[in-house]
């Protein structure tokens, strides 16, 4: 079974442009930039969460329906409108804090100076998940 997209995320380090990304510019109303929207990674562009109105997290999987890898609520998620941070919550364990940064379409999320994880928003739909 397809593992969290964020965890995996967060294990795709990107070192040579940690710095860089990190000081690009801080999109400070982190709530407004990610409801409603959903992030696909750039790194390996398998992981696919969608950050709902509601604060539920969907990982779109392999669609709603599927009988191994349905589209489902993985977690919730918050998001500050004045100072950049995000926190995500997985069910099963795991929370992660990061300040979210942007650098062209790329949105970088960042903890203790280094790009834990990157990828692109477009709108998503939370639509039938379980």
């Amino acid at each position: 079974m397809k593992k969290v997209m964020f965890a995996g995320l967060v294990l795709a380090l990107s070192a040579g442009n940690a710095v860089a990304n990190c000081s690009s510019p801080l999109v400070a109303d982190a709530d407004d930039a990610l409801s409603g929207q959903l992030i696909t990674d750039t790194g390996n562009n398998t992981g696919r969460e969608v950050h709902c109105t509601n604060s539920d997290l969907v990982e779109l999987a392999q669609g709603v329906g599927d009988p191994v890898d349905p589209t489902r609520v993985v977690g919730d998620w918050a998001a500050s409108s004045t100072d950049g941070t995000v926190t995500y919550n997985y069910d099963g364990g795991g929370s992660y804090t990061f300040t979210l940064h942007k650098d062209g379409s790329t949105y970088y999320f960042c903890s203790g100076g280094s790009v834990k994880a990157s990828g692109a928003l477009s709108g998503g739909s939370c639509a039938g998940a379980l």
